[in-house]
């Protein structure tokens, strides 16, 4: 009965630290930036449309596992992209991910690399956050203040792996409902034990009899 109950009560845990990990923590708070103080911290600077979002897979995630954004480059005004760029972002805007959705075009700031809520990227991969200035082109031009556009360079960027920090975040949920569960069982065993070796009071039986007299 005790191990059922301990089992009920490490589902309940299991369910709630699942939907905990889920949930948008924290928040992301960010000042206003000019487009030329964008451009100005970001490493690399393009226009582009969107072209796919890459998504850790699993009900189960932490908000700051890495989320892709991929762009077909149009212009480059500001340091090394690629033809087809991917952008590392957290998954969540409560962590600062990026939060931008149709095809744009977009503008994009982008940084080489992470400032430290994500930071997987592969090969030629750029970062970019809810900050950073990143945003849907108004008329479709670029602002004029940045100057002369190059073209991208050919080819594509590499494209890391989003589900490896979402797999690490479900380990992490099992293997701490095992350790609960293992660890209450412990403690019953222990006090099973614990009253085993206590002594136990005596035990009289009563006998009716008659005597001769």
């Amino acid at each position: 009965m005790r191990i059922a109950l301990l089992w009920a009560v490490a589902t309940v845990t299991f369910g709630a630290f699942v939907l905990g990990t889920s949930e948008r923590v924290g928040a992301c708070s960010c000042g206003s930036l000019t487009d030329q103080e964008a451009f100005e911290n970001a490493d690399a600077v393009f226009t582009g449309t969107l072209v796919e979002v890459i998504t850790p897979d699993g009900d189960t995630y932490s908000s700051t596992d890495p989320e892709r954004f991929v762009f077909d480059v149009d212009e480059v005004f500001k340091g090394t992209v690629f033809a087809r760029q991917s952008v590392v972002t957290a998954r969540d805007g409560a962590s600062c991910g990026l939060e931008i959705s149709g095809s744009g075009p977009f503008i994009v700031f982008a940084r080489n690399e992470s400032e430290g809520i994500t930071d997987v990227a592969a090969g030629g991969e750029l970062y970019s956050n809810l900050c950073s200035g990143t945003r849907a082109l108004a008329g479709g031009e670029p602002p004029s203040s940045f100057g002369a556009s190059a073209a991208p360079a050919p080819g594509a960027s590499a494209i890391g792996d989003s589900g490896s920090q979402g797999s690490i975040t479900r380990t992490v949920v099992v293997a701490g409902v095992l350790a609960l569960f293992g660890a209450g069982c412990t403690f019953i065993a222990y006090r099973r034990r614990q009253r085993a070796s206590l002594p136990q009071p005596a035990t009289f039986s009563v006998w009716g009899g008659g005597g001769g007299g």
